[in-house]
């Protein structure tokens, strides 16, 4: 099963999430500071029409 998605290359929702908890955990051994940047696409489904797989 793939961890990315194939168009963006970003990872899904299960292998973020596992990274996520991983990078946390990595965070409070080492006490040291963690920033999450999260932003939404608006009218993705354009983007992902135009350049997704067909």
């Amino acid at each position: 099963m793939a961890i990315t998605d194939g168009l963006t290359r970003t990872l899904n929702r299960k292998a973020f999430l596992k990274r996520l908890e991983e990078e946390l955990s990595r965070m409070s051994r080492e006490n040291s500071f963690f920033c999450l940047i999260m932003f939404n696409i608006n009218y993705f489904k354009r983007v992902n029409d135009k350049c997704g797989r067909r």
